[in-house]
């Protein structure tokens, strides 16, 4: 199997000016670990995990 065939094609995404506890507020509505972070065009500049948050104090 490839990643392609389990990667969710429809990602839940924020932009970057989204504070940190509504990120951390979104992760945790969705139940889900990982949001995509993408710019006023829907680019994709990066990718922010629970983990992320975990570790700048926000969770």
């Amino acid at each position: 199997m490839k990643t392609g065939e389990i990667a969710n094609p429809s990602p839940v995404t924020v932009t970057p000016d989204l504070f940190a506890a509504q990120a951390l507020a979104r992760l945790n509505d969705r139940k889900i670990g990982v949001l995509m972070v993408v710019d006023d065009q829907g680019k994709p500049v990066g990718v922010l995990q629970i983990h992320d948050l975990l570790h700048a104090g926000v969770a």
